[in-house]
């Protein structure tokens, strides 16, 4: 930087030497990162490496390059690029005094790449990459419009720009339609960037901008001539490029640099393009053929003049002899054939008209006044910009960008090559938005690449669609998707979870009058991670949870996982708030209560945010409306006790939504109906016993509230058990309270409890009875079979003539010991089973049980 400018020398090295710069500090470390590892994939050191470790330090060595470089741009952009010269570029601010406006300016050589100038834009400047580039060309001299078509204009263009996320590119001079953009934008008070890319030797006090080099520089207003014109005021950010060449000389010279930045974007970033046409000349012929070749779509402004004009009379004529005459809304009459009549201009207008019929005639559109004065089509310009990019990309045969490349164009593959193509753009599409969107991998791999691209591009014709919130554009896109049963797809369901997200009230209430409409794949964690500014960004606890479960809330694979997510992350922050309000189970009910995503959460979530109408949205469709109603007044409150600003106007909702809740009440055919509403219990609370935790004091004042709470107290309702007379005085209740002897209602639950006691004691006696004489039973049972045994035995026995009396008194002792060891077990059992008294019903049983045998052993004696 000290080289290229000497002037300035001295600061640059103390900026070298700062900490703050590359050279020092953190940022050396990060500049020396590179040098130091470029050596690592070397063949000497990767050789005995594993493939999988080679792969790893590749990508950490592309990733450290990444860093570095953007460090380089983001802190000495303007040092990287030079003017024609070799000199360094002119940056700063440019300030218009007569607007009290400033922009940024960035002076360049047209030989700078498109790569340089992109990195720079977005990195040193900091503007984010668009969702989509509207590029604007036409007549450089001053000119008006209809005022229908100004209006339209206007506010169709503003719009569309303050929609998506869009850069505006025009040519950035105070003349003709780049005059008429800027102030169309800067009239609405949209702040977007609007960047102007002019030829800086055709600049009005262009060497106030030379030697600037991050200062500030003033001009003011000048006359346009042909050798130079000023700069507009409403313009963010001018590129000015440097050719050397100086005044008329100097004209067109941006062109190259500029359609190459376009083209940058378009095929490197996949960002889609469209241009817009007003009024022009036989340039601006040029212009839209390039663009036409290139595939992107093209709006044209028909009724401004000029080469718009002579476009739409060329296409829609079908000839040459098509052009004519035409007469502005303001009487003056322009000869289009004498303009755009000659060799070059018609065959440039037959070159776009035969690229518009190889798309289909999809690839421009027209924007123009009936002879009514009436808008032909639709009112809003905006829409057509959106649905010139949808046609494109929900037609057959385009690019990941959105381009139409029909076979048998110079310059486009041919129809052999177009499979190969597509796959390897489907391939590049599927990484880079697999990175960008979790929810791609929701719409699978097709059979066919061919197939597949087209599915990615009608998903992005569906995002940019539902962020402009076009519920017909998305219609529209739905309605060309095979789909001959009506079901809610998985198109369906991405643009669901994407309009919830974006808070796009129409495209949510489209979708939900689909045929099928389910909530099974909302990933309500999600919902909550989308920036609010509101009472949710102001909870520290539940943005900690959220950072430290982005992983789970993420993923997409399965709705149960992202439930069970939804659970553990939003339920237990619910349950928190409940214990802190000292109020449990009340805002958490519905998120335990449920299996899969309903719509009360996503009523509980719209309150939260601020979003009332799509609050009413999903209330209309909830099981328990006044249960929700009553839990969304609560929540009302409970946000206006922590966000003290807007206190006053969620009181106010709160009371709605308890008005609500009384108006279900009101709308109950009889109190029957009613009291069984209020009677409902999900989870631990009816929806009484809710307004009574919640203190709802206007809800429990109704009347249905107020007779279901008078049946209550007097008893005549289900469970009770007590029923007080219909007219009992205070007195007696009083006196029926403090004397309980005298309270009949009480001596008579006495007088049952007592009898109940009584018959409980008298059946487990007569219990215990059945069971001692079923023992007893079993005993006599045994005792007989013992006897029964023994004399068998005995009278079995042969006689044993020399047995002496001795050895026979011994073996009819040992059997009797036998048959006592015997019962003793069963006797064990029975002290188990019954008690006492079962044991000594078998002691008075043993008796003639095992004394059997000796008693026939005397006798035998």
């Amino acid at each position: 930087a000290s080289t290229f400018c000497p002037a300035r020398a001295s600061e640059h090295r103390e900026a070298m030497r700062s900490t703050d710069r590359i050279g020092a500090g953190p940022y050396a470390r990060l500049a020396e990162t590179p040098r130091r590892k470029a050596g690592a994939l070397s063949y000497a050191n990767t050789k005995n490496l594993p493939e999988a470790e080679i792969h790893r330090r590749a990508a950490q060595l592309i990733q450290d390059r990444f860093v570095h470089a953007d460090a380089v741009m983001r802190c000495f952009g303007p040092a990287i690029l030079c003017r024609s010269g070799g000199d360094p570029s002119d940056f700063g601010d440019v300030n218009f005094p007569e607007l009290n406006t400033q922009s940024k300016f960035l002076v360049l050589a047209d030989t700078s790449t498109p790569q340089q100038v992109s990195r720079f834009v977005e990195k040193f400047w900091g503007l984010e990459k668009p969702e989509i580039i509207i590029s604007v060309t036409g007549s450089a001299l001053d000119f008006e419009l209809h005022p229908i078509l100004q209006r339209a204009f206007d506010k169709g263009l503003t719009a569309a720009a303050s929609a998506a996320n869009a850069w505006v590119i025009t040519g950035g001079t105070d003349t003709g339609v780049m005059k008429l953009v800027a102030s169309s934008l800067s009239s609405s008070g949209v702040s977007m960037p609007i960047l102007g890319f002019s030829p800086f030797g055709a600049i009005n006090e262009r060497e106030k901008l030379e030697r600037v080099y991050g200062g500030a520089s003033t001009m003011v207003s000048t006359k346009a001539t042909k050798d130079g014109a000023p700069l507009n005021a409403h313009h963010t950010h001018f590129l000015l490029v440097d050719s050397g060449k100086h005044g008329v000389k100097a004209w067109g010279t941006e062109i190259n640099l500029r359609v190459a930045f376009e083209s940058f974007y378009l095929e490197r970033k996949s960002v889609p393009m469209v241009l817009l046409v007003v009024q022009g000349g036989p340039g601006t012929l040029a212009t839209v053929l390039e663009t036409a070749k290139k595939g992107s779509p093209i709006v044209v402004v028909a009724d401004s003049g000029g080469a718009a004009t002579a476009i739409k009379q060329y296409i829609e004529g079908h000839g040459e002899g098509s052009l004519s005459n035409w007469t502005s809304p303001h009487g003056k009459v322009e000869d289009l054939a004498v303009k755009f009549g000659t060799e070059k201009p018609l065959g440039q207008l037959r070159e776009i008209r035969k690229c518009n019929e190889e798309s289909g005639g999809k690839l421009i559109t027209l924007f123009q006044v009936n002879n009514d004065g009436v808008l032909e089509a639709t009112e809003d310009m905006s829409n057509v910009l959106l649905q010139a990019i949808v046609r494109l990309w929900v037609a057959g045969g385009g690019d990941s960008a959105g381009r139409i490349t029909p076979p048998d164009r110079p310059g486009t593959p041919s129809s052999l090559a177009q499979p190969a193509l597509a796959l390897r753009e489907s391939n590049a599409s599927l990484s880079s938005q697999s990175m960008a969107s979790p929810e791609s991998s929701a719409l699978g791999t097709a059979a066919d690449p061919l197939q597949h691209a087209q599915r990615r591009r009608r998903m992005r014709a569906i995002q940019l669609a539902v962020k402009w919130n076009r519920p017909l554009v998305v219609e529209a896109i739905f309605k060309e998707q095979h789909n001959p049963k009506g079901e809610f797809t998985k198109s369906h369901q991405l643009a669901l979870q994407y309009a919830l997200e974006l808070r796009r009230y129409d495209v949510i209430r489209l979708l939900m009058g689909y045929q099928g409409f389910s909530l099974q794949f909302v990933n309500l964690c999600k919902l909550y991670l989308v920036p609010n500014d509101g009472f949710l960004d102001s909870d520290e606890k539940l943005q900690r949870e959220l950072l430290t479960n982005q992983g789970r809330i993420r993923d997409t694979t399965s709705p149960r996982r992202s439930y069970e997510c939804f659970q553990d992350v939003i339920g237990i922050w619910l349950k928190n708030i409940d214990k802190a309000e000292g109020r449990p189970g009340v805002l958490s009910l519905s998120a335990f209560a449920e299996t899969a995503p309903h719509f009360a959460h996503l009523f509980t979530w719209s309150v939260f945010l601020g979003e009332y109408s799509i609050a009413d949205l999903f209330w209309r469709e909830c099981d328990d409306p006044a249960r929700v109603a009553l839990l969304g007044s609560h929540q009302c409150m409970l946000i206006g006790n922590k966000m003290v600003t807007s206190k006053s106007r969620l009181e106010e909702q709160a009371e709605r939504y308890e008005q609500v809740a009384v108006d279900v009440i009101n709308a109950a055919d009889s109190q029957t109906d009613a009291f069984a509403v209020l009677e409902h219990k999900e989870g631990r609370f009816s929806l009484l016993d809710l307004a009574l935790q919640l203190e709802m004091k206007r809800f429990l004042a109704h009347r249905h509230c107020q007779a279901l709470l008078d049946r209550m107290w007097n008893g005549r309702h289900a469970g009770s058990s007590v029923e007080l007379p219909e007219n009992i005085s205070m007195t007696a209740l009083l006196w029926r309270a403090t004397m309980p002897l005298t309270n009949p209602h009480y001596t008579a639950k006495a007088r049952s409890l007592y009898q109940k006691k009584t018959q409980d004691e008298a059946s487990k006696k007569a219990r215990a009875g059945l069971k001692v004489e079923r023992m007893l039973a079993i005993a006599k049972d045994a005792m007989r079979a013992a006897r029964v045994e023994a004399t068998n035995a005995m009278a079995a026995e042969p006689a044993d003539l020399n047995e002496s009396s001795v050895v026979r008194r011994k073996r009819f002792t040992d059997y009797a010991e036998k048959q006592r060891n015997h019962f003793t077990k069963f006797k064990a059992r029975a002290r188990g089973g019954v008690g006492a008294k079962l044991a000594q019903a078998a002691d008075s049983a043993k008796k003639g049980f095992y004394q059997a045998p000796p008693v026939v052993l005397a006798l035998s004696c």
